[in-house]
């Protein structure tokens, strides 16, 4: 990570953890990545790592990862 994204990310991180602590994000809000992308101006990798921080610092809730199943075998 270069030291420009890392600044990117880190006002991105003050930006969000700064909007949930105002309520500018109310409690219980679902953060959807294409919202939170459009509303902040940030890529979705940056989002992620942001929205992984902010669960480690007890802001944010994730839910369990998602799971794909691989359903049937295709022929090469």
């Amino acid at each position: 990570m270069t030291n420009t994204s890392q600044t990117v990310g880190s006002s991105i991180h003050t930006r969000i953890k700064n909007d949930i602590i105002s309520s500018t994000l109310k409690p219980g809000t679902k953060l959807k990545l294409d919202t939170l992308k459009i509303r902040y101006a940030a890529s979705v990798s940056t989002l992620r790592e942001t929205l992984n921080q902010l669960t480690s610092e007890g802001f944010v809730e994730a839910p369990e990862p998602v799971s794909y199943t691989h359903l049937r075998a295709h022929e090469t």
